[in-house]
């Protein structure tokens, strides 16, 4: 699949326009991966309207070049959910007339299922979405469970002010919050994780860590695990060897029958990090290509079985 978003066209003139563009272009990259990864959710916010509104305009002109994507725009939905029925399909093309609820619901589940099978995915781009009620957020949550496979049918991109971080982080979005987790915050231009801590993960294997070793680079390498888009945990990255499998004696466990029991190793060093395939049944994907021995840049996605690990060096 194709970027979401080129970000060549991102570019612009002029010295002042330098920090708005290379913030697009990192926001971009962000919805990039959200996309091409099973993720159902990508969350931007910020305070700047004016780089968030450049952004959704080429999200939106990106996504009306594309035969494979529908797009859905949503400004502000609120709370209520027939509303939201009617306002979704009739972009997709459908005439309603006195159409039931119910039906509303099957009518778009039905074809998020029929698109997704053609390799057809609809992103429902929700503006202000710290003005949406609690009953469409949490219809959102039901909607991002229709999957082909194992990829979503639908990505909804969340977009709107750090209101929406409180939101999404209130007891009330407790079902939501696992896969909302991963937000791109505009004003920093950075990718942030919203959890209470990170758990920093030390091998067997790191004890004999070099005492000149830069702190600095150990502490902002860090492992993002995911499951089906729902993100599991967040684990700092120190030196050493992190074995990965399915048995409980590996440093990382994954508790899956498509993963080997010694699956592969990760080998952190100050300066750069490899994942190294054991001779697993099904094999290490880097960004969707197999590999055997393979540099780690920040962002690459790794599938292991049916997890999803996100390598992040810009903590």
């Amino acid at each position: 699949m194709s970027a979401l978003i080129n970000t060549g066209e991102l570019q612009a003139s002029g010295r002042e326009q330098v920090p708005r563009v290379a913030t697009l272009t990192a926001a971009s990259a962000y919805l990039n991966r959200c996309l091409l990864g099973q993720r159902p959710f990508a969350v931007l916010t910020g305070s700047a309207q004016l780089t968030l509104g450049a952004l959704l305009d080429h999200l939106v002109a990106e996504c009306q070049r594309r035969d494979d994507l529908h797009l859905v725009r949503i400004n502000a939905p609120g709370d209520s959910i027939p509303n939201f029925l009617t306002r979704a399909l009739t972009q997709l093309g459908f005439e309603l007339q006195a159409v039931e609820v119910e039906d509303l619901h099957n009518l778009l589940m039905v074809f998020l299922r029929h698109e997704g099978a053609r390799g057809r995915r609809t992103v429902f781009l929700i503006e202000h979405t710290e003005q949406c009620g609690p009953r469409v957020l949490e219809f959102l949550q039901l909607l991002s469970r229709v999957r082909v496979t194992a990829i979503p049918a639908a990505t909804f991109v969340l977009a709107g002010t750090q209101t929406l971080c409180r939101i999404l982080d209130s007891p009330g979005m407790a079902g939501l919050r696992p896969f909302t987790r991963e937000r791109f915050d505009l004003d920093a231009a950075v990718v942030r994780v919203a959890e209470p801590a990170l758990s920093v993960v030390r091998s067997p294997h790191a004890a004999g860590r070099s005492p000149s070793e830069p702190v600095d680079a150990i502490a902002r390498k860090s492992l993002v695990v995911m499951l089906d888009g729902e993100i599991l945990e967040r684990r700092a990255l120190a030196c050493g060897r992190m074995l990965i499998g399915r048995s409980q004696h590996n440093d990382l466990c994954l508790r899956s029958r498509f993963v080997s029991r010694h699956h592969a190793v990760l080998i952190v060093t100050a300066n750069e990090v490899h994942i190294v395939d054991l001779r697993s049944t099904n094999p290490v994907r880097v960004n969707g290509r197999a590999v055997q021995n393979q540099a780690l840049a920040t962002g690459d996605l790794l599938t292991i079985g049916n997890y999803q690990l996100r390598f992040d060096a810009s903590i």
